[in-house]
């Protein structure tokens, strides 16, 4: 598995059996696409979250390494982040509560 795969995989808790939805249309992705791609004049890394997004191979074709889509791109992946945090979020707070441990008449949850 590619560098840039295993960031994205590692992050939202994906292993190669799992259904991972294309950020765009929530079909099956089958890449994890650079939003700003390594060739665009810039030697720094670019495998870092915030810039790597799954996609179909027919919406990569479509949109990606393409300036004027970037902006598009980086905007979807943003809901798509702050989407996947409010569901972690809930999903984290309805475990600390079924965990949770009564200590000396009190009720704590499992940080």
């Amino acid at each position: 598995m590619q560098k840039h795969t295993t960031i994205y995989f590692q992050y939202f808790s994906y292993d190669e059996s799992d259904f991972v939805p294309s950020e765009l249309s929530g079909k099956r992705a089958t890449e994890i696409h650079h939003i700003e791609n390594k060739g665009m004049g810039s030697s720094e890394d670019k495998d870092y979250i915030e810039n790597l997004m799954a996609l179909t191979r027919e919406e990569h074709l479509f949109y990606g390494d393409k300036v004027q889509y970037m902006d598009f791109l980086k905007q979807k992946h943003k809901e798509f982040m702050n989407e996947y945090s409010n569901e972690f979020k809930k999903i984290t707070e309805r475990w600390r509560k079924k965990s949770g441990k009564i200590l000396g008449g009190m009720v704590i949850g499992i940080k």
